[in-house]
């Protein structure tokens, strides 16, 4: 999976360098705020010439965080550890002067529940920007969570696994889906939802017990760059058993 190898790459060198950048000699509020952290997620899901670089500029609203991140290109998915805050992500072309209107921009709240901000295409094929919650709160122990998101331009698909279970079914851009599996190795396909016939997605893919393993469904189908990301999770709590 070199999308998840680069995934692990790209989380730890942006949280190296938000670290390194968190003011000196904060106030006690920034402390707490600091001490009370949090997870934001960025992908970059629009497609272009040359992996299409932007710049994502993150801006807390109280507790002074403000980092721009260059250069960021298609196929990234990046968790930054921040504050608790409300946040403003701005995406601009790279090299853009950082005070120019941005390209896409939205405002999210990052908490108790880690947040996903995705830059990707919609149905017809123009840029457009999507949040989701990314925490998953409880699972049973010996129980996983796959949660695919659609936000490619493409039909709607179907998720297949080992060519018997239909785990999603008609899923659009934009929306997500979620269904909880037992922890096991599947191979999982990805299919237009019509005829199943065209899979643009087949790999096996191992769903450990307490996580949530999330699929972004990224790029156009019609431009070849149709790209499943992949991203892992841990849920905060494992319990008991699932109920038979």
């Amino acid at each position: 999976m070199k999308r998840l190898k680069r995934l692990l790459t790209v989380s730890a060198a942006v949280t190296a360098l938000v670290v390194a950048t968190m003011p000196v000699g904060a106030s006690a509020a920034q402390t707490r705020a600091e001490v009370a952290a949090g997870e934001l997620t960025l992908v970059h899901g629009v497609p272009g010439e040359a992996d299409f670089p932007v710049d994502i500029t993150v801006t807390g609203r109280y507790f002074g965080f403000n980092q721009t991140f260059e250069g960021v290109t298609f196929g990234t998915v990046a968790p930054v550890a921040v504050p608790f805050d409300r946040y403003t992500v701005a995406i601009r072309a790279a090299g853009a002067d950082p005070d120019s209107p941005p390209v896409l921009k939205t405002r999210t709240w990052v908490g108790f529940r880690d947040k996903a901000v995705v830059a990707h295409l919609d149905g017809e094929g123009s840029p457009m920007i999507s949040k989701f919650n990314n925490t998953t709160v409880l699972l049973y122990n010996g129980r996983a969570q796959v949660t695919v998101r659609h936000l490619a331009a493409a039909p709607a698909v179907d998720v297949i696994a080992n060519d018997a279970l239909t785990l999603i079914d008609g899923l659009s851009n934009p929306r997500e889906a979620k269904v909880r599996v037992a922890e096991g190795t599947y191979n999982v396909k990805v299919a237009a939802d019509a005829d199943n016939e065209v899979v643009v997605f087949d790999d096996d893919l191992t769903f450990a017990s307490g996580t949530n393993t999330i699929i972004y469904a990224v790029g156009s189908l019609e431009g070849k760059s149709f790209t499943p990301l992949v991203q892992v999770k841990n849920a905060l709590y494992t319990v008991g058993h699932a109920p038979r």
